[in-house]
Order: C-alpha cells, then structure tokens, then sequence
C-alpha cells in the first residue's frame, strides 16, 4: 500500500506547529522559573531590602567619594595664581569711557 505525498500546505502547517508547541514549552519553562525567583523573593524579601539599602549605601558612598571629597582634595592642592592690579590698563579703559561719554554728550546737544 502507497501512501499519498501530502500537499504541501499539510507540512507547513506541521512545521508550525512544532514552533508553536516549542514556543508554547519555552514559555511554561519561562512561568516556571519566573514563579520560583518571585516566590523566593517573597520569601526572603527582608534580606532583599537589607542588600538593596546596603548596594544604595556602598554606590552613595562611591558618588561622594568621586564628586565631594576628591574635588576638595584637589582643591587645596591647586594654587591660587597671584594677580596683579595692571594700572596702566586701567587707565586705558578709563581714558575710552571718557570718550564714549564725551562723544554722547555731544549727541544729546
């Protein structure tokens, strides 16, 4: 007895369905896994937050070391430069600002 070569439409929809029943085994593993971890958290929920105030701890620690205490360490090393008053400058910016004044003056008459 000869067995008919099935259309092809019947091997598509075979090969879909071995994807889907993967897929479908693939999700319960996933249910699975996921229910055990949230029972677990559940569970032993103080010690999560114990361990979650302390990685906030250890990681605020970490931002004030790196913004707040190693900017003032390198705050008091660095030497302040010492100016100096140029006078001769100064008298140049006065001298202009007399000019622009004078010349305003001499608009508004």
């Amino acid at each position: 007895m000869c067995f008919p070569i099935p259309p092809p439409s019947f091997i598509i929809m075979r090969k879909e369905f071995k994807i889907f029943f993967i897929n479908s085994q693939l999700i319960d593993k996933f249910k699975d896994k996921t229910k055990k971890l949230l029972w677990f958290l559940g569970k032993s929920a103080f010690m999560f937050i114990l361990l979650f105030i302390l990685l906030d701890l250890i990681f605020a620690g970490f931002i004030f070391y790196k913004y707040i205490f190693l900017i003032n360490i390198e705050e008091s090393t660095v030497l302040d430069p010492s100016t100096k008053f140029n006078e001769n400058m100064y008298q140049s910016v006065l001298k202009e600002i007399e000019i622009r004044e004078n010349i305003y003056k001499n608009l508004s008459q």
